[in-house]
């Protein structure tokens, strides 16, 4: 994998949160938005210290379970697109014809290569953040501070266990050519503004509907509408589209970087992990794939590294 500029990585790890925001089937109120803030700063701050320590990848069977938690992250994105793509996406072709259509483009990134995902990153975050000033300049008109509501606390702390991109900072931060710890406060940042910003303009804008809606932030889309008369639907769907493909190219990437890193047959293996994605995804639930994967991640993000680098200090201590 080729070094990565600190604008790179913070582009391609901003994607998993963003997309998560996109893919919310619910947004109570803001105190889901203050329980996620929250969570993430406090993250930040067990992570920061972390991220000075040594190298974790030394050892085969750590590479393994991280490249394991990949797959498993990969196939829950799958099946979570089954449940949030827009009516407007899967029209024309059908579900299964979008999906079929989605996955074939990922094929074709996944071969591509990290390297080639990252040098993208940065052009498809400017995208989407044009697509929010868009989407906030429409939406300021219908904003009423009365609706805002403190609700969700708990599942805005419940976010946390869903943060891919702490897991992958382990994974890139020994190809960075800046700081990883400039780089984890940068992506806390962005993705707390980006959650922020667009819970406000749901619960503030979007009012009764996102009471009924199981797709809070394609309701807030439907709403803007720039010009007279006229609603900007396809960009945000492309964006979503965008999203979703560079999303599982990450996942199967990561996965495929470290089976290459530990088997040598392995190296170019991204299109395999992602049909074993489509697999997983088919085989089981969101529900059994959303708790495998939100009990790993604070395993694989603070506890595997704490406890390897704790063992490492115990031993250099022993020796001297």
């Amino acid at each position: 994998m080729n070094r990565l500029h600190t604008l790179q990585c913070t582009s391609l790890l901003l994607i998993p949160a963003i997309w998560e925001v996109m893919c919310l089937q619910r947004i109570p109120g803001a105190g889901m938005l203050l329980g996620a803030a929250g969570a993430y700063l406090f993250s930040l701050a067990l992570l920061l210290p972390l991220l000075t320590g040594a190298e974790i990848f030394r050892m085969k069977w750590v590479r393994l379970v991280f490249a394991g938690y990949f797959l498993l992250t990969g196939a829950r994105n799958l099946a979570q697109l089954s449940d949030t793509a827009p009516t407007e996406l899967l029209a024309v072709p059908g579900r299964w014809g979008a999906g079929f259509l989605l996955v074939l483009t990922c094929l074709y990134t996944a071969a591509m290569g990290l390297p080639a995902a990252a040098r993208s990153a940065p052009v498809i975050l400017g995208v989407f953040l044009l697509g929010m000033l868009l989407l906030a300049g429409s939406a300021w008109r219908q904003i009423d501070v009365r609706q805002l509501q403190w609700d969700g606390l708990p599942e805005g702390m419940g976010l946390f266990f869903l943060s891919t991109e702490l897991p992958a900072l382990w994974v890139l931060r020994g190809r960075l050519e800046g700081s990883a710890v400039k780089t984890a406060a940068l992506i806390t940042l962005g993705k707390t503004l980006v959650l922020g910003g667009i819970g406000f303009l749901c619960v503030t804008a979007g009012g009764v509907l996102m009471q009924h809606s199981d797709a809070p932030f394609f309701t807030l889309c439907a709403l803007s509408q720039p010009l007279q008369g006229q609603r900007a639907d396809a960009l945000y769907i492309l964006m979503f589209v965008m999203f979703c493909v560079m999303e599982l190219t990450l996942q199967a990437g990561l996965c495929a970087h470290l089976l290459g890193e530990t088997f040598a047959a392995c190296r170019k293996a991204a299109p395999v992990v992602l049909l074993l994605m489509l697999g997983l995804s088919a085989v089981l639930s969101r529900a059994t794939l959303d708790a495998l994967c939100a009990m790993l991640m604070p395993v694989l993000a603070f506890g595997l590294p704490c406890a390897i680098l704790m063992l490492r200090t115990l031993r250099r201590r022993s020796r001297a």
